[in-house]
């Protein structure tokens, strides 16, 4: 069974299956969320943390694994002259299209309400 949250402002602030819960954590007065903590069985699994420019366009994206020696992972965006997301850089630099395997990770964690769960 599905269980959701929801803050004051009436802004969604966790989804739970009983196993896997994400906890939404927002930029103040904003409807922007500024954090995600995932976690399952109450372990802590990952956080991401999101940037955003004065147009509240997603700038970076920084995802953090907790569990030891598992690398982070961080995307910086650019967007073209009509304001659509364009770029994906990850943290080594290379430079990748909107639609590179990293950027579409990125937004089905951007995007869903709930934990993805991890492929060993």
């Amino acid at each position: 069974m599905e269980a959701n949250g929801y803050d004051a402002a009436s802004r969604l602030a966790a989804v739970s299956d009983r196993t896997y819960l994400a906890q939404y954590a927002y930029l103040t007065n904003s409807v922007l969320v500024g954090n995600i903590a995932f976690s399952r069985n109450s372990a802590s699994r990952m956080n991401m943390a999101k940037n955003y420019d004065h147009l509240d366009r997603l700038t970076n994206a920084l995802s953090t694994p907790t569990g030891a020696g598992e690398p982070s992972l961080r995307l910086s965006y650019a967007y073209n002259a009509a304001n659509q997301r364009s770029q994906a850089t990850p943290a080594d630099g290379s430079k990748r299209g909107h639609h590179s395997i990293a950027t579409i990770f990125m937004a089905i964690l951007w995007l869903t309400p709930f934990p993805v769960p991890r492929i060993n």
